[in-house]
Formats: C-alpha cells, sequence, structure tokens
C-alpha cells in the first residue's frame, strides 16, 4: 500500500515536470516591427528608464557600445582594452566596459567596446530614422545561446 502511494506521487511529480517543460517557452526578443520598418535587426533594451537600441550583429565579434552615449550609462570600465578592427581595415585600441540592460524584464551582463560610431549611426538614423546606441555582438549571442529565426521573425534563447 505505501508503495503505492510512492509510486503515485513519483508519478505525479514526473507528471507536473514534464508539464513545466513543455509549457516553458524560450525567451523571444520580437524582430518583426524593427525589420518592417527598417529592414535591420534593431532590439530596444533598457538600462533603467534610459532607451538604447542595439543592432543584433553577427558580423561582429564582439559587443560595442557607441561612446558619445556611455558617459549617461551606468557602467564600469574594464583595467584592460581590446583591440577592434573597423569595416576598412583600420586598428584601434578601445577600452571595455561591463554594462547592464533589460530586455522585458530579463537582465543581461555583457563586455562592450566603447567605440565611436557617430558617423555611421548618424548615416543610419538619416536613412531609418532610428538612433542607434550601438552592436550586440556574437560574444553575446553565445553566451546567452540566442538563434535568430528570420522566418519567425525572432531572436530566442536555448540559454538553460
Amino acid at each position: 500500500m505505501i508503495v503505492l502511494d510512492i509510486l503515485g506521487i513519483l508519478a505525479l511529480i514526473t507528471l507536473v515536470v514534464i508539464i513545466i517543460k513543455v509549457n516553458k517557452k524560450p525567451d523571444y526578443i520580437s524582430l518583426k516591427e524593427s525589420l518592417d520598418l527598417t529592414n535591420l535587426p534593431i532590439v530596444t533594451f533598457y538600462q533603467h528608464s534610459k532607451k538604447l537600441n542595439f543592432i543584433l550583429d553577427t558580423g561582429s565579434t564582439m559587443n560595442i557600445i557607441d561612446a558619445n552615449i556611455i558617459k549617461k550609462l551606468q557602467h564600469d570600465i574594464t583595467t584592460k582594452g581590446t583591440n577592434v578592427t573597423g569595416i576598412g581595415g583600420e586598428k584601434a585600441e578601445v577600452p571595455l566596459t561591463e554594462l547592464n540592460i533589460n530586455y522585458k524584464n530579463k537582465e543581461f551582463n555583457d563586455l562592450f567596446q566603447i567605440v565611436d560610431m557617430n558617423t555611421v549611426f548618424t548615416s543610419i538614423k538619416n536613412e531609418t530614422g532610428v538612433t542607434l546606441h550601438g552592436l550586440i555582438g556574437n560574444s553575446f549571442m553565445q553566451k546567452y545561446k540566442y538563434i535568430l529565426n528570420f522566418d519567425e521573425m525572432v531572436a530566442y534563447s536555448k540559454h538553460k
């Protein structure tokens, strides 16, 4: 009798675990609106009440925050810098900073290169009307296990 009660409890626990796993949806970041408006995968993150627009850029190995916005954000500069190579092949050493940003009540923390992106971002703003503050690169995508799905127009996380 006790064995049947224990087996029943184990079966119930197993069923609850299965239901939780089936109903747990991955974290989604919608790309639809930005792609419809600009043809660019732009995601809006927040740092407190500050709105920050980032392009999801799989061609960038690191995250980048525009040097022109960094003074308005809470961040911690690391003790070392890193080298960055621009599209034209020019290399420069830039400082690294650690930023906490949020998307829909989920907090992210990652390193960002501080780069003056004014010329590029002004050009994009003139073409699309969107003010950009940085790039989310492969370091973020790998750390948080995000996959870009252009069929469904989302980035989703397989992070466990």
